[in-house]
């Protein structure tokens, strides 16, 4: 039954985060100039969701929209993730070409707030 409702949770997180990419504003439109970017991720915490996760992400500048949502490693946080849209698009309309920054889960489970952190930077190019 925990599995059903979680991935019925899953779920309606992933198109909620759809939703609100469809309706927020293209990247290109909000940063003229942007010709690439990319964000490294690496992702920490402690429990059985401890080691740290790195990855990258790669967006397509002319259909990406202008919102930076991370969500968070632990499958069992309920209600977190990290949200780093603010700190990365105002780097973006300075014409930064480096923006780094870290933010804390929200989240929690059980009873626990989540103890999942990131690290980002944001690699840009400009005209």
């Amino acid at each position: 039954m925990w599995s059903r409702n979680a991935n019925l949770e899953a779920k309606k997180r992933s198109a909620d985060r759809r939703q609100r990419e469809a309706e927020a504003p293209r990247l290109l439109q909000e940063t003229p100039g942007l010709q690439s970017l990319c964000i490294e991720l690496t992702e920490s915490g402690e429990g059985r969701f401890g080691p740290a996760t790195s990855h990258i992400r790669r967006f397509e500048i002319s259909t990406a929209p202008a919102l930076f949502l991370v969500l968070c490693g632990d499958p069992h946080c309920d209600g977190g993730g990290h949200d780093i849209t603010c700190e990365v698009m105002a780097g973006l309309r300075n014409h930064e070409a480096r923006i780094e920054g870290q933010d804390s889960c929200g989240g929690g489970a059980g009873g626990v707030s989540c103890t999942r952190s990131i690290h980002y930077a944001a690699i840009a190019t400009f005209e």
